[in-house]
């Protein structure tokens, strides 16, 4: 059984997804405790460039999450596996 702790299977979204906007409801649905914690720790520790985007509409707050990456962070041999990786997270 191929375990990912909280912050691959964070990592792993945001990079098979740059420059995309990614919803606070797609980021629960990994099922992660402390999402802020994770999100600060890949900012933090792996120089990941996230950004937040919230809005209100209709009275309801919306909220996105979207990874730029650098030139000097996001090349092949960083993303190599997270492709595969991505269809095969467990959720426990």
């Amino acid at each position: 059984m191929n375990h990912l702790s909280q912050r691959d299977r964070m990592r792993i979204l945001f990079k098979s997804r740059p420059r995309q906007q990614i919803s606070l409801t797609e980021i629960l649905d990994l099922r992660i405790a402390q999402y802020n914690r994770v999100i600060s720790e890949l900012k933090k520790f792996e120089h990941m460039d996230i950004q937040n985007i919230s809005k209100f509409k209709d009275g309801v707050h919306l909220s996105w999450y979207c990874y730029t990456p650098t030139s000097s962070v996001y090349k092949k041999q960083d993303t190599f596996g997270f492709e595969e990786k991505l269809d095969k997270i467990e959720i426990v």
